[in-house]
């Protein structure tokens, strides 16, 4: 009977330590889109799409970052 418990609490633990992880990684996924939308960035629709699809690659999230902190004209 307790070790059935437990076993209810350790794959709620999983099911809740999941959720929070894939949260935080949306997120920071979309960070670069976030503070583009903060800033009011002229480019903000166009950094939100490149970091949609390009974000996936370490590379397209750095340039959809740095894009998003360059001053908006």
């Amino acid at each position: 009977m307790l070790e059935e418990e437990f076993s209810i609490l350790d794959g709620l633990f999983s099911t809740l330590s999941g959720v929070v992880f894939l949260g935080l990684f949306i997120l920071f996924y979309f960070l670069p889109a976030w503070i583009a939308r903060e800033k009011d960035h002229m480019n903000k629709k166009r950094i939100f799409w490149s970091n949609l699809f390009l974000g996936m690659t370490g590379g397209g999230w750095f340039v959809c970052l740095i894009w998003s902190l360059s001053p908006s004209e």
